[in-house]
């Protein structure tokens, strides 16, 4: 069963606890009031009146409150229930995206992504495949073996638009391990990263954001890839969408 599921089940108990209460309670008013259902001033009844009439009442008020005291009892089980099985697929689902990840990383691993490679308005993977090869050979020196090359999201036109990221996949980890460890050397505008997933992509790019952000504030900012953190004038912060928050980890 899903978290949405759970969460909707939860619900559903907790409105049929509502309704019985109230069903409860309904039925002591009812059995309140007088059989002959004739109005009675109160104020001209005296104390001993009152008790004598009111007194028998209270074993069944008490038994009703046990039930409905019960009832509580019952679907407060439920919820906790309901509660440790919502925990249990979240971490479960936390393992999965963990494991997914991995899995992404070993199919995809001689892959590299590359940025501020033109594109032209009638793209093709062979218009695309002499321009990155002549930018290895001229910046490091070496021709790789390539498989495939792909560019990265649908097109978007327009005389402002930013080419889109190039995908190239090489045959040998070798050549890829090679490119990425001389990276510098391509210069500006090339910028090269692994293969990464739409939101391991979209985190980076809040790390990136972040950290000039804190650059531009005078603070010592330092990128943690490993662990996806910043390090900010020697404290370890995490990401969380545009917001920073620290945490107790000095973990490199």
């Amino acid at each position: 069963m899903s978290v949405t599921g759970l969460n909707a089940k939860r619900s559903k108990t907790e409105a049929e606890l509502s309704m019985e209460i109230e069903d409860s309670d309904l039925e002591l008013d009812l059995d309140l009031n007088p059989e002959d259902k004739e109005t009675e001033d109160l104020e001209k009844l005296t104390t001993d009146e009152i008790c004598r009439k009111f007194l028998p009442l209270i074993p069944q008020i008490d038994k009703k409150l046990d039930k409905t005291n019960l009832a509580l009892k019952k679907q407060n089980e439920k919820i906790k229930h309901l509660n440790r099985e919502v925990v249990v697929l979240k971490q479960e689902m936390a393992e999965l995206k963990t494991q997914n990840e991995k899995l992404h990383n070993m199919v995809n691993y001689n892959n590299l992504v590359f940025s501020g490679l033109k594109e032209n308005e009638d793209w093709s993977a062979e218009k695309d495949y002499p321009k990155i090869m002549s930018i290895f050979k001229e910046k490091l020196g070496f021709e790789p073996v390539i498989d495939k090359i792909d560019r990265l999201g649908p097109r978007k036109d327009g005389v402002h638009t930013k080419p889109r990221l190039l995908k190239v996949k090489f045959q040998f980890g070798r050549d890829r391990d090679f490119i990425l460890k001389n990276k510098k050397r391509l210069g500006h505008p090339y910028y090269v990263s692994t293969d990464r997933t739409p939101e391991q992509r979209t985190k980076v790019s809040k790390l990136v954001k972040n950290a000039k952000i804190a650059k531009e504030q005078g603070k010592d900012v330092d990128i943690l890839w490993k662990t996806k953190q910043l390090k900010i004038n020697g404290s370890v912060y995490n990401v969380d969408g545009e917001f920073i928050s620290p945490v107790l980890s000095n973990n490199k």
